[in-house]
């Protein structure tokens, strides 16, 4: 739980008494700071029970601008969710073209990796410059990265403009929670956040079925060129129908108490962990570096953490550290980071499980995913319903969501090339239930735990966390599934026999580059025995994925034992 407004001026009370005077306040003036401090959470306290019993007598239609606040919303939501996959059944395409096949998936990992880094920012830039105007930034960013990417000579330019164009999209997935945080009443945001998955659901989906579509029809530049128009769209929109929060509860959150260098440190060290997470997947000469870089992230979050948890530079940090404080709350982020790897490691296995073990080209494959993809709009519903009833419905939804995610990956493996299509899609539908409930069941939870002015920067906090986990569980999949298929595809042909030690590892390279490869170069024995080792290698991913979520599931029971051993934790 955070600090109350009492014991933190307590605190600052005790400082100035130690130091006598900071920056101009003196001791008279911090005890002025905790008498006001004392008669607001008494006010808060008095008003919290009518307030939670009026909330579900308002009316959202009386919201001024609803309409368009949530159309602009939406919109981003969706953009920022299609353009994060829409390059997942396109990459070999474009990586053809630029003859970097190879280096093909790092075109939707540098978009990720920007993501992540700069979600946790707008919460804080938002509290300083208002949501409008950010929001705004966002949009134009975005935009320009679009531009970029449907113009780019080379491969590194791609990922230039792709890096650009995520955080734009940082921005779109993350304001839109913190908008809907400001204008719409407690009981009701469960419901805005099932919609809201509804358009993240259809973005996702809809990006990585039509990428191929799109790449076959009218080329890969027109994956980007799509998005523009609507891009264009969502800007003129978000300029005039999002208006800023009230900022009186943000007094004195001026630009120079933003904390600059802790946000220097957050994301270089997440960009630097991500960035040599993905490379030492890649390359093995590059397995040092990725041991090198991933130690120097460590010592960059332990400098990060240590910074802001000294009370002594009064700036407003992009991740206060209330938000890192207490064993119910670690449990909470860890529980996101774990759920963010379960559904991206998901995602990424489908596809390829699709084509070796069913035989589907890379857009049937990604067409699949659409109607079991369904039933996360569902789960997100049923979510809202319950919240709407009643709030404390949290402490059950979450994790029944993740036991129902573990169910569903586990029927995931029950699928193989006799799986006829409505049985597949029935054996994907828990998942997808399971993550509707789950993701805003983690959110509310987590923001919940804080006051109102803290909930942009504590939704940002578990963003961050989420897609921190997200981007592991695409390189830790593509991790196990290589090296997996690298082993077993190697001792497969090996005992065949009348393959030289040359001839058997360019088979292996060319296998691990590229599906084409083994469907239409590869006969025989040798291409019975690699699609084999490919079943296998993507079986262990699926068993890995198993046993995350499991242990997010665990984590959940752990806290709430903890729950019934402390009422504080109400959610």
């Amino acid at each position: 739980m955070s600090k109350s407004p009492r014991k933190a001026a307590e605190e600052d009370l005790l400082l100035a008494s130690e130091v006598v005077t900071y920056g101009g306040s003196s001791e008279a003036a911090l005890e002025e700071r905790l008498q006001s401090s004392e008669q607001s959470e008494q006010a808060l306290e008095a008003s919290s029970s009518s307030q939670n019993n009026g909330e579900h007598n308002e009316s959202i239609l009386s919201i001024p601008g609803l309409f368009g606040i949530e159309s602009a919303l939406f919109l981003g939501i969706f953009l920022g969710s299609f353009d994060g996959t829409v390059t997942s059944s396109s990459y070999p395409t474009i990586a053809n073209e630029f003859k970097a096949v190879d280096l093909g998936s790092m075109i939707t990992v540098s978009y990720l990796i920007t993501v992540c880094s700069f979600q946790s920012l707008y919460g804080s830039f938002s509290d300083v410059f208002g949501r409008r105007y950010c929001l705004f930034f966002a949009n134009v960013v975005f935009l320009v990265g679009l531009c970029g990417c449907s113009v780019a000579k080379s491969m590194n330019s791609l990922f230039l403009w792709r890096a650009i164009t995520g955080i734009g999209g940082a921005g779109l997935i993350t304001l839109t929670t913190i908008v809907n945080s400001d204008i719409v009443p407690r009981s009701k945001r469960g419901l805005f956040q099932g919609i809201q998955n509804v358009f993240m659901s259809l973005g996702n989906i809809a990006g990585a079925s039509l990428g191929g579509f799109i790449c076959d029809r009218f080329g890969w530049r027109y994956c980007f060129i799509v998005q523009v128009p609507v891009t264009i769209l969502a800007t003129i929109l978000a300029y005039l129908f999002v208006k800023d929060q009230d900022m009186s509860s943000y007094t004195g959150r001026k630009l120079e108490r933003v904390d600059i260098s802790g946000s220097f440190l957050l994301v270089i060290g997440l960009a630097v962990q991500l960035s040599s997470l993905y490379a030492s997947t890649l390359f093995r000469f590059a397995i040092g570096f990725g041991v090198s870089a991933l130690v120097l992230s460590a010592f960059l979050y332990n400098e990060y953490l240590d910074y802001v948890s000294r009370d002594i530079h009064h700036k407003i940090s992009i991740i206060p550290f209330e938000t890192l404080k207490g064993g119910s709350i670690k449990l909470l982020l860890t529980a996101a980071g774990l759920a963010g790897f379960v559904n991206f490691s998901y995602l990424f296995i489908l596809p390829l499980l699709f084509q070796v073990e069913v035989g589907d080209s890379a857009t049937k494959a990604g067409f699949r995913l659409a109607i079991p993809a369904t039933f996360t709009a569902v789960g997100s519903f049923i979510n809202g319903y319950a919240m709407n009833r009643n709030v404390d419905n949290l402490v059950i939804l979450l994790p029944l969501g993740l036991a129902i995610v573990l169910i569903g990956n586990s029927l995931a493996l029950l699928i193989g090339h006799q799986t006829p299509s409505w049985l597949i899609d029935l054996l994907l539908t828990p998942t997808n239930l399971g993550l509707g409930l789950c993701y805003p069941a983690l959110l509310f939870s987590f923001v919940f735990q804080f006051p109102q002015n803290m909930h942009a920067t504590s939704t940002t906090t578990l963003f961050l966390f989420r897609s921190i986990g997200q981007v592991w569980g695409v390189a830790a999949s593509s991790s196990v599934i290589s090296n997996v298929l690298k082993i077993h595809a190697t001792k497969a042909l090996k005992n065949l026999g009348g393959l030289s030690l040359e001839e058997v590892k360019t088979i292996v390279q060319n296998s691990l580059k590229s599906l084409s490869y083994v469907n239409e170069s590869l006969h025989g024995e040798v291409k019975v025995a690699v699609k084999e080792s490919y079943s296998y290698a993507i079986r262990a991913a699926q068993l890995f994925t198993v046993v995350v979520c499991a242990v997010a599931l665990a984590v959940c029971f752990i806290r709430l034992i903890m729950k019934r051993t402390n009422p504080a934790i109400r959610f």
